[in-house]
């Protein structure tokens, strides 16, 4: 049954998600989950922009790890603004 918040339901974990889609495939550190980045401390931002950057995707290697990071934790946001998916829930 969907969502009655979304038309394609809940996703756990979207950021991991799109961070996968656009780095070839691997897996993200386990410690990315949700919809964004905002649980991270400054040394798993460290972390992941270094994973990030030697995990870039062949097709778009000319990016930056920055950019991926900023690019997937929109891809997200614009997926609850369009109500693909519910929003990210409140504690």
């Amino acid at each position: 049954m969907k969502s009655r918040f979304s038309f394609y339901g809940k996703v756990k974990d979207p950021i991991r998600r799109v961070l996968k889609l656009l780095c070839g495939g691997n897996d993200p550190p386990t410690f990315i989950q949700g919809y964004d980045y905002s649980n991270l401390t400054d040394e798993q931002h460290t972390q992941l922009q270094d994973w990030v950057g030697m995990n870039i995707s062949k097709d778009i290697h000319w990016s930056t790890a920055i950019g991926i990071i900023e690019a997937s934790e929109q891809i997200v946001a614009e997926a609850v603004a369009n109500a693909n998916i519910p929003p990210k829930e409140t504690e």
